[in-house]
């Protein structure tokens, strides 16, 4: 494990803060006007008060309904697209229960197998391709969190590495050759580390985030991680949400908070569409005022600002989601506090 590595901050961008204000930023669970970093020195995390070049602005998204829904009520799986299909495992299903269930999925005939089972019914749990394998990282069942790293792609499923404590609440993105995994829940605190690997089997923590969390949206883009709001826990030790955005370097574990959104938000998705960030969905407030939620918001990396663009069919929280011939699929979720079996397709505003 590295050693304890220096805090900065640096003032943000005087474009970033401007297009904050514009859309109704609030200070959230942190300072709007700062830009912070936990890591190695580097100069990645210096800024400047010129503002980045004018680019144009893309269109907004399209986001329906699919024609197909899932057999059964999920939320809370963990997924990952392999070629033209999608593969998913554990979750809760309509009672809550955990699931042991590997689904596999072909959106364009709209079609859904179970295939296989994993060793343990598990939900919470991080899911994604990485090196040829669909990767199920951590999870829980009971509040209880696992380590386990579970190669699902085969009819029968193995463990075949460990992260290096228990997570839930956990999330994974592949940046590169480098799989990632931010945040979690280790049944007792939310976990900092930032942990990433070369061949999914080992993991090294590499940095720690400035603001943890559980339940963030992660995504990747430009040798860079971002992960976006989450589940906190306020110095009082009380559970809340963040505004926060978080960019970590996998090369370097610097991670820096580049910006935030107009309120905390938390257990939403996000994806890249031709080459753009969207954040999906989840749960809007802090405490136990939560408000499900059906934005879409664009991220710009250059400025770390999120403006509208669009919406969902209907609020959704706790999804999973798969990109696959350029279009996301949501697979799953929660409103209302209930497990649905909604399936929606976001598709750049093209085709």
């Amino acid at each position: 494990m590295p050693s304890l590595r220096v805090v900065r901050r640096v003032a943000l961008p005087v474009a970033a803060v401007a297009v904050l204000a514009a859309v109704g930023c609030s200070s959230g669970s942190g300072d709007s006007a700062s830009d912070t970093s936990t890591g190695a020195t580097s100069d990645d995390a210096t800024t400047s008060s010129t503002a980045p070049p004018t680019t144009a602005v893309p269109a907004d998204p399209v986001a329906e309904l699919a024609s197909w829904s899932l057999p059964a009520a999920l939320s809370r799986t963990a997924c990952g697209a392999e070629g033209s299909t999608i593969r998913c495992a554990s979750g809760l299903d309509a009672n809550r229960s955990s699931s042991s269930a590997v689904l596999q999925i072909d959106p364009a005939a709209g079609s859904v197998q179970q295939v296989a089972r994993i060793p343990k019914a598990l939900h919470d749990a991080a899911g994604t391709t990485f090196g040829g394998r669909m990767l199920l990282i951590g999870g829980g069942e009971s509040e209880v969190a696992t380590a386990a790293v579970v190669d699902t792609s085969s009819a029968n499923p193995s463990r075949i590495g460990q992260i290096s404590e228990p997570r839930s609440d956990v999330a994974a993105v592949a940046s590169g050759d480098t799989l990632v995994v931010v945040g979690g829940y280790d049944d007792t605190d939310i976990t900092a580390g930032v942990l990433t690997s070369t061949d999914g089997v080992t993991y090294t923590e590499v940095g720690q985030l400035v603001t943890p969390v559980r339940y963030p949206a992660v995504a990747a883009l430009d040798g860079k991680v971002y992960a976006f709001g989450g589940k906190t826990r306020t110095p009082d030790g009380n559970d809340s949400q963040t505004a926060d955005i978080q960019r970590i370097d996998p090369a370097t574990g610097v991670v820096t908070l580049v910006g935030q959104f107009p309120e905390p938000i938390g257990h939403m998705v996000a994806a890249v569409l031709d080459g753009t960030i969207y954040v999906m969905g989840g749960r809007t407030g802090t405490g136990t005022s939560l408000t499900d939620s059906s934005a879409i918001w664009r991220f710009d990396p250059a400025t770390g600002t999120v403006t509208p663009a669009g919406n969902l069919p209907k609020p959704v929280t706790d999804s999973t989601l798969a990109v696959v011939d350029g279009n996301a699929w949501l697979i799953g979720g929660e409103r209302d506090g209930t497990p649905i079996d909604d399936v929606v397709v976001v598709r750049p505003a093209q085709r």
